[in-house]
């Protein structure tokens, strides 16, 4: 007797265990930020500098907003390039996001020689942020339809269920 209520209480610890960790488990994995990673070739390719695109990986946070970036190709003028990725010029695009601005001279530092490259780098990071931000917008609400609407379409022959697809103008 006494070696089954030691074994139901193995049972029932065991149990506990595992619920204890699978609700750690997924409360873990509901706290993770999504997060979005793109290249800027696959996005706004026409955009370029003096030598061409400027490739660039970029990071999102989960708000949209840049956490990193990654100069990845260019065929910018050596010297001019290599003020732009070793000077910090790109920690100032952290933290941006769709709908602010990146206008060189107005909230973005150029790099002096580099002003051409400096307007690319900002106008393709701005392109990519906007196109992504309007494939991933939520889609309008349905407007609702008021009494004298539905009467209009039912004497129109319409259906009231149909209502946010026809209009009709007396």
């Amino acid at each position: 007797m006494r070696k089954r209520l030691t074994l139901y209480v193995f049972i029932v610890i065991a149990l506990l265990i595992v619920a204890v960790f699978s609700i750690y488990a997924r409360d873990k994995e509901e706290a993770v930020l999504e997060a979005y990673s793109f290249n800027t070739k696959d996005i706004a390719p026409e955009i370029v500098g003096v030598g061409g695109h400027i490739e660039m990986q970029v990071m999102l946070d989960g708000d949209g907003k840049i956490k990193d970036i990654e100069i990845l190709s260019h065929n910018e003028t050596p010297d001019h390039a290599a003020m732009i990725t070793e000077s910090g010029f790109l920690e100032q695009f952290k933290g941006r996001g769709a709908g602010e601005e990146f206008i060189v001279g107005k909230g973005i530092d150029a790099v002096t020689g580099a002003t051409v490259s400096s307007k690319a780098v900002a106008e393709i990071l701005k392109t990519c942020l906007d196109r992504i931000d309007k494939r991933t917008e939520s889609k309008p609400e349905e407007t609702k339809t008021d009494a004298i609407d539905l009467m209009s379409l039912e004497e129109a022959g319409l259906k009231p269920q149909e209502a946010k697809y026809y209009r009709v103008i007396e």
